[in-house]
Order: structure tokens, then sequence, then C-alpha cells
């Protein structure tokens, strides 16, 4: 089961960037970034059940997702002396948080950076506004989709389509209902949220220098929620600062 995929073809030397998806989300959703990131290795990470892993169980434990993930990085790809980035918006941003954890008890494990984007830290007292019941009626996560994300209103209007997405978005659910933080600190978390991001509390985002041993950064984008969704790239500039940074730093 091959949980990350390229999101970009021919030759990259660059940083590796994983982007990690919103709760529903696919890599695809990060293509443009991917594109506005022309010299650097970028990935996705399918979650099972969508994608080409329509066929695949879903996976409802963050900390078991982000183990897989782990694994599948030190077995599959090749990480350089550069940082690897870990890149997670919403839900991923815990997915991303969990993987960075998991490869820091691997050993010979990369430096890693985590980018969380429009999520609250990782602190059981924090966790309230991050998620909603796993066991709300098929209207209720429907309704909060469509809260957090109005764009998607085609796709939930449609009744197939509501059908065949609604299972893989419930797992999701289910994910950050049940998510339990290890609380483990990490090297680097930087964070980047957006100035009309209503899903998340501004004055808690330097919370999450509780699990990363550098000073983290606070970056505050232009946008709601979902600042991020194409044709917008003010996220992959601040990756490419970041890349900036790091090539600096090893100079």
């Amino acid at each position: 089961m091959r949980l990350i995929t390229p999101l970009f073809t021919g030759p990259r030397t660059g940083h590796t960037v994983i982007f990690f998806p919103h709760a529903g989300g696919s890599p695809r959703f990060f293509t443009h970034l991917a594109a506005a990131m022309p010299q650097h290795q970028v990935f996705g990470v399918t979650y099972p059940g969508r994608d080409h892993l329509v066929d695949a169980t879903p996976v409802t434990d963050i900390a078991r997702l982000s183990a897989l993930v782990a694994d599948e990085l030190m077995a599959q790809y090749s990480i350089d002396d550069t940082p690897l980035i870990l890149v997670g918006h919403s839900l991923g941003a815990f997915v991303a948080y969990e993987t960075a954890a998991a490869l820091s008890a691997l050993a010979a494990s990369p430096r890693t950076i985590v980018v969380v984007s429009g999520q609250n830290p990782p602190l059981p007292h924090r966790l309230a506004r991050s998620m909603m019941p796993g066991n709300g009626t098929d209207d209720d996560i429907v309704a909060d989709v469509l809260r957090q994300n109005p764009d998607s209103a085609p796709i939930w209007e449609n009744p197939e389509l509501r059908s065949f997405f609604l299972p893989v978005v419930r797992s999701d659910y289910e994910m950050l209902s049940t998510y339990r933080p290890s609380r483990i600190r990490v090297e680097e978390v930087r964070v980047i949220v957006g100035d009309q991001d209503t899903e998340v509390d501004a004055f808690l985002m330097p919370e999450w220098q509780e699990v990363s041993r550098r000073d983290i950064e606070v970056v505050v984008a232009r946008g709601g929620h979902f600042y991020l969704a194409s044709p917008d790239v003010q996220l992959a500039h601040e990756l490419l600062h970041i890349t900036t940074l790091t090539s600096t730093e090893e100079a």
C-alpha cells in the first residue's frame, strides 16, 4: 500500500516536501503548490479509502496512520542531508506532527521540520475546537464540511458523490474525535494560519511551542481556513522561505 506519491514530474534535486491533506482531502489539492516549488521534490500523502487507495480500509487512528507514513518514508525514499519538510493542513497538521514524532523514535531519522497550517496545538485541553464527534449524523458531518469549505457544496448536493465521499470523510472525523496527542517534542515546528480562519484560535498558536524543541515561528496568511486553495500560493512562498533558511544554515 503506497501512501506517498509524487506531485511532480521530471528531475528535482531540492528539499523533500510532503503534504498531508485535511479531512476528506487528497494530495491533488496541493498540485498548484507543488508547481510553485519547481526545484523541490514534492509529495502528497493519500489516506486509505480514496484516490488510488479507494479499495483500502480507511485508517481511523492518527497514531496508526502516522506510523505507516513514517515507516514508508524510511523504507521507500532516499532522504539526503537536507531537512525533511512535513506540511499538514487542518487534520493533516496532526498527522504531519505525529509522523515527525514517529520518525524521531527511529534510528538514523532525518532532521524534520513540521509546518502546521490551520490547526490548534495538539494539547488535550485545546482540542475541542479542532474536532466534532465522530459519531455525528451524516447531515452533521456534511454541515461541518460546508461550514469550513463552502466551495465544496456541489459535491454534497450530488447524491452519488455524497454517497461516495461521506464514508471517507466520516473516517477522517473519527480520526479527529479519537485523537490522543503523543505530546512528543519534535525538532522544529512552524505555524501558518489565515487571518480570517474561524476554525482555529489565533491566540493559541504560540502553544505549538510545547511540542517543538526549537523556537517556533507563527506566520499569518491572508484568508480563511482554506486560504491555501488554488490558485493561492502563499503557503508555497512560506515553504520556499523555509528551504532558503535551511540551506543557509547548512552552508
